[in-house]
């Protein structure tokens, strides 16, 4: 919650779940980071699951979070998901 607060963001449930997201794949806890996962997570809709899914997906790609990162993971690990059935 203090980190949140001192990012100027509201330590609301759903922020503090998503920082706990980005915090157990072992990414970089940064601002910029957290912006781009909390804005994906909210506009694509996505449950805490895919979110993880693709945050880990970014960190064996080894690409900055973003949430234009984010949801190109998530398009990309659906379709191998896909692909693999």
């Amino acid at each position: 919650e203090q980190l949140l607060t001192s990012w100027n963001r509201m330590p609301s449930h759903r922020n503090v779940r998503v920082l706990a997201l980005l915090d157990s794949t072992g990414l970089p806890l940064t601002k910029k980071g957290f912006a781009g996962v909390a804005h994906a997570y909210a506009s694509l809709k996505l449950s805490e699951q895919q979110t993880k899914e693709a945050l880990l997906y970014i960190k064996q790609q080894n690409v900055n979070v973003t949430a234009a990162t984010l949801q190109a993971a998530h398009v990309e690990v659906n379709a191998s998901e896909s692909l693999s059935v």
